[in-house]
């Protein structure tokens, strides 16, 4: 039998390990009733081309114009439209080696050990996946899904209170799903949101009775009637609110000669009667004036093809030359520097004018229970473990497997042939992904009402 850690290996026993122990992270987006399990996915995905991804069909309502009974009108008939949902495993692995498992085994199970580690592992891998998906969800590229996202998606960013309120859930639910909004029942939020919601009384904290008949709460909240999930997983993206200025100075102005470095270029000021100029030539000017020079160094930089003015707004003021960074960006400050020969004059300082502003955008999503349909595929061997004598003096080496699948409702997979698992940065490409439709050339798409995803975007 393998060993691993100088003990007896049982991948069988491991394996029960891993189903069995606590998980100190909190990764709550997979035990929170987001997934609804089909282990039907299983057999239906082998029999699929290459056992990793399958194509189900789903039955329209019936729909079509009633006509009147009148004994004369003739009665038509329609047929129920199909819809069609696409499905994609989702395989990772990963393998350490002994010194990974240091910790002190003596006097405790090992494998328990081991496998609590792992287990606590992949469960981290599963929500990033999760969340992957999410950040692709919202980001499709077609008409029907930049549809979806607009009226799935409250931005608090853009008004005058950046922040979520009493009245900010209940907005965003109907405006994603109108009369179909009791759909939503669990909310995902970042410690920041759930605090800002605290202060303002917002979340009800469910309570019990004790033996002695003292209240005390369950550490579980609602806001609105729904589960509230608090993990600091939830999505955080930082936006440039105010563009930072940067400033370079031509304190004494520069004779033919003189040299200045900006971003990493050097430039080399020419006298004005310089026929040729080197596309790193700076006329000194006809006045030689700080001032002109700045203006001259301004229109150099701003004739080139690529450079700083791909970052930045180049302009001139009195004898300073003004970057401005591009809306929404916080490129590096541009760096300069004056590099004088014996008789050269130029100098130069560079400051910081106006500091980036950024802003945190917390992410907040809004699901329906069972909004992703999940089966655990397994894989042929999920865990092993293998021994090599020569590096070191001597590895033993744990080998784990996994195959899952996670599909999210009324949403379906469009990546590419020849993905056979998608990568997390495909996952959260937009690209991949579609609203379910009956496939033909002119589609037709199920209701997004139905589509059990809302994001609510704050400052808190």
């Amino acid at each position: 039998m393998a060993r691993f850690d100088q003990k007896t290996w049982n991948d069988k026993v491991f394996q029960k390990y891993m189903q069995k122990v606590p998980n100190a992270k909190l990764n709550t987006m997979i035990k929170s009733g987001v997934l609804e399990t089909n282990g039907s996915l299983k057999s239906r995905l082998v029999d699929g081309v290459g056992g990793n991804k399958l194509v189900e069909p789903i039955k329209g309502l019936l729909d079509g114009d009633v006509v009147n009974y009148d004994g004369m009108t003739n009665i038509p008939t329609t047929s129920r439209n199909t819809f069609q949902q696409t499905k994609i495993a989702v395989g990772r692995a990963k393998g350490w080696e002994e010194k990974d498992f240091s910790t002190e085994l003596t006097g405790v199970d090992w494998m328990k050990n081991v496998a609590a580690e792992v287990a606590e592992y992949y469960e981290g891998i599963d929500e990033d996946d999760i969340l992957a998906i999410i950040k692709g969800i919202f980001d499709m590229k077609d008409t029907a899904g930049l549809s979806f996202a607009d009226k799935h998606t409250t931005d608090l960013t853009n008004e005058s209170t950046k922040t979520v309120g009493a009245s900010t859930l209940n907005t965003a639910i109907q405006k994603a799903s109108g009369d179909r909004k009791s759909i939503f029942t669990l909310i995902f939020m970042h410690s920041y949101v759930a605090t800002n919601l605290e202060n303002l009384q917002l979340l009800e904290y469910l309570k019990y009775t004790d033996a002695n008949g003292i209240q005390r709460d369950l550490g579980m909240a609602t806001w609105n009637g729904r589960m509230v999930i608090i993990d600091d997983e939830m999505p955080v993206n930082e936006t440039v609110t105010t563009e930072p200025v940067y400033g370079l100075t031509v304190s004494t102005a520069a004779t033919a000669g003189d040299k200045i470095v900006i971003d990493g270029t050097e430039y080399t000021f020419v006298a004005n009667d310089k026929s040729s100029l080197e596309p790193t030539d700076i006329k000194v000017g006809a006045s030689g004036t700080a001032a002109q020079q700045a203006t001259n160094i301004a229109a150099l930089l701003n004739a080139q093809t690529a450079g700083l003015k791909d970052k930045f707004t180049i302009t001139t003021s009195s004898a300073k030359v003004v970057f401005t960074a591009k809306s929404g960006t916080n490129p590096d400050i541009v760096g300069a520097e004056a590099k004088k020969l014996e008789e050269g004059t130029l100098v130069i300082a560079t400051s910081t004018d106006t500091p980036a502003v950024v802003a945190e955008n917390y992410v907040t999503y809004v699901l329906g229970r069972g909004a992703f349909e999940y089966c655990n595929l397994g894989a042929k061997v999920p865990s092993e473990v293998a021994r090599d004598a020569a590096t070191n003096g001597g590895v033993d080496k744990l080998y784990t497997r996994q195959r899952k699948l996670y599909a999210p409702k009324w949403i379906s997979w469009k990546g590419a042939d020849n993905i056979v698992s998608p990568t997390k940065e495909q996952l959260a490409n937009g690209s991949n992904w579609e609203i379910v439709n009956d496939g033909e050339i002119s589609k037709t798409y199920v209701n997004h009402k139905f589509i059990p995803f809302v994001r609510i975007i704050s400052q808190g």
